[in-house]
């Protein structure tokens, strides 16, 4: 199954195993459809502000600088995409990072 999955597949999984300072270990793992309008994978468009040569923000949406490389943007130019939920180790909150740009 990993070599069909790639970044924002939603994924339906089943763990056995636990306790205390114990490890999980999946019994079943499967590719789910997910439709994008849960909330937790959303399209998104506007232009695009780059910080720094090293990331950019589309509103509150962050965008990696592999993406904007990829892509060739550059300042102020429009785009649209689609954005997952993520977590954000450094603020220990959840915010929007953009997963592609159509």
């Amino acid at each position: 199954l990993a070599d069909n999955i790639i970044e924002g597949d939603f994924l339906k999984v089943r763990l056995f195993g636990g306790g205390i300072n114990t490890r999980y270990k999946a019994h079943t793992i499967t590719k789910i459809d997910v439709d994008l309008k849960t909330g937790l994978k959303e399209k998104f468009e506007g232009r695009i502000k780059i910080i720094d040569n090293n990331f950019g923000f589309v509103d509150h949406v962050f965008v990696s600088k592999n993406l904007i490389e990829k892509n060739k943007l550059v300042q102020s130019d429009f785009i649209k995409g689609i954005k997952i939920i993520s977590y954000d180790k450094k603020k220990s909150k959840f915010s929007w990072r953009c997963l592609v740009i159509k």
